[in-house]
């Protein structure tokens, strides 16, 4: 049986346990869709990344929730990269300017990692933000915003993001 390292790393901090958590499958080669869902379940974060090896970018990047795959993730990507660098992988083995190419379900995007002895820094160059109409029962919202429904403007529309199947 294949062993995988899984990190957790913390985006959005400078401090242990602080941020938002996410999981990162350092090399995810060999993995199905169902032994991805099964490893997010089991570490339960928001997001589990996996690092897989891609033919059209440098490296392709999947995220799943413990419930679902999602088609992008911020805070997911970031982690990965820092995980990455901290791994010295990708020839990341010193100071320096790292440019990356990630294919994502949504996009090819750009990133760079800044790398020295005091610190990791990434820059992400996010999907264009293409919001799209979305349907949803003005009484769902209601009780899930415990408001009273009078509250919601029925001529107000819910959006999203094209890169989020959820509201």
């Amino acid at each position: 049986m294949r062993k995988y390292r899984i990190k957790q790393i913390d985006a959005f901090t400078e401090w242990a346990f602080g941020g938002n958590p996410a999981a990162v499958v350092l090399n995810a080669d060999g993995l199905t869709d169902d032994d991805m869902q099964k490893i997010a379940s089991e570490m339960n974060l928001s997001e589990t990344a996996f690092i897989l090896p891609n033919e059209k970018a440098d490296f392709s990047i999947r995220w799943f929730t413990p419930e679902k795959e999602v088609l992008f993730c911020e805070n997911a990507t970031i982690t990965s990269l820092h995980a990455l660098a901290e791994e010295e992988d990708w020839d990341m083995d010193g100071d320096g300017e790292f440019h990356f190419n990630i294919e994502t379900m949504v996009d090819i995007l750009p990133l760079t990692v800044k790398k020295s002895v005091q610190s990791i820094r990434i820059i992400l160059q996010s999907p264009e933000i293409n919001l799209v109409r979305d349907k949803l029962d003005k009484k769902i919202i209601a009780n899930a915003l415990d408001i009273s429904l009078d509250n919601i403007d029925p001529y107000y529309p819910v959006i999203r993001d094209r890169t989020v199947d959820y509201v």
